[in-house]
C-alpha cells in the first residue's frame, strides 16, 4: 500500500544501491556487448548469412539496449543534479525529448507544441528528459497503431504545462494512489522509476505533477511547471 510506503528511506535505498546494481551489473553488459559485436562482424567477414543467426544477434542487442536504458533510469534518479532554472520555451523542451525517441513502428506521434507555446523556468536538460520519459511510457501504452499526443500550453496562476496523452486503456486500476512511488509499475519491461522521476525533477524546479485516474481511458500525465 502507497502509506506503508517512507519516500525519504526508498530514496536513500535508491541512492545507495544504484551505484553498485550499475557497477555490478553494467560491466558484464559491456562484455556481452562487445562480444556480440565481434561475433556480427566475424559473421560478415565470412558471409554468413543464416537469417536464424541473424535475428538471435538482434536480440541480444534490443535486449542489452532495454537493460541499459533500466541501469541508465537507475542512475538518473539516485544522482538528480541540482536545477539550473532558466527561461526556456516549451516548444524546444518538447522537440528535444522527441528526438531522441524514435517513433514505434505503427504508432504515431502527434506533437502540438509549436512555435507560439509558452516559456516555462526550468532546467532545460531535466525538463526535456522528463517529457522524454513520459513520451516513452505513452508509446508502450498506446501499443502498436496507438496515438501519442504532446501538448503546451498557458495554465492559470503563472503555471505552464506540458501534457502527454496516449489511446491506449489508461492507469491500471491497481497503481491507486501509488503510481508516482518508485518501482511502482504493472507493465511487463521497466522498473517504474518514469513517473517517479518526472515528479521529484518537477518538485526540484518548483512544479508539479498531476495524471488521469486509474481505470480511465487514454492516459494522461501533465507537468505543471513556474511560468518564464
Amino acid at each position: 500500500m502507497a502509506d506503508q510506503v517512507d519516500p525519504d528511506a526508498l530514496d536513500a535505498a535508491i541512492k545507495l544501491m544504484a551505484p553498485i546494481i550499475s557497477h555490478e551489473i553494467r560491466n558484464p553488459l559491456a562484455v556481452i556487448g562487445n562480444s556480440a559485436y565481434f561475433v556480427k562482424s566475424k559473421l560478415e567477414i565470412l558471409k554468413v548469412s543464416d537469417p536464424k543467426v541473424k535475428k538471435h544477434l538482434a536480440h541480444i542487442e534490443t535486449e542489452l539496449r532495454h537493460a541499459n536504458e533500466v541501469l541508465g533510469d537507475m542512475l538518473l534518479y539516485a544522482r538528480m543534479k541540482e536545477p539550473a532554472l532558466s527561461a526556456t520555451p516549451l516548444a524546444s523542451v518538447v522537440s528535444e525529448a522527441v528526438s531522441e525517441l524514435a517513433v514505434p513502428e505503427g504508432a504515431k506521434l502527434d506533437n502540438k507544441a509549436g512555435a507560439k507555446s509558452p516559456s516555462a523556468m526550468v532546467d532545460p536538460e531535466l525538463a526535456s528528459r522528463s517529457v522524454r520519459h513520459l513520451v516513452r511510457n505513452a508509446y508502450e501504452a498506446a501499443g502498436p497503431g496507438g496515438l501519442v499526443t504532446v501538448q503546451a500550453a498557458a495554465g492559470k496562476g503563472g503555471v505552464v504545462t506540458v501534457t502527454v496523452t496516449d489511446s491506449g486503456p489508461g492507469f491500471a486500476q491497481e497503481l491507486e494512489g501509488r503510481m508516482f512511488i518508485p518501482f511502482q509499475t504493472t507493465r511487463p519491461r521497466g522498473i517504474g522509476l518514469g513517473l517517479a522521476y518526472v515528479k521529484k525533477t518537477a518538485e526540484r524546479m518548483g512544479g508539479t505533477v498531476e495524471a488521469s485516474a486509474p481505470g480511465a481511458p487514454k492516459a494522461w500525465v501533465r507537468v505543471n511547471w513556474r511560468a518564464a
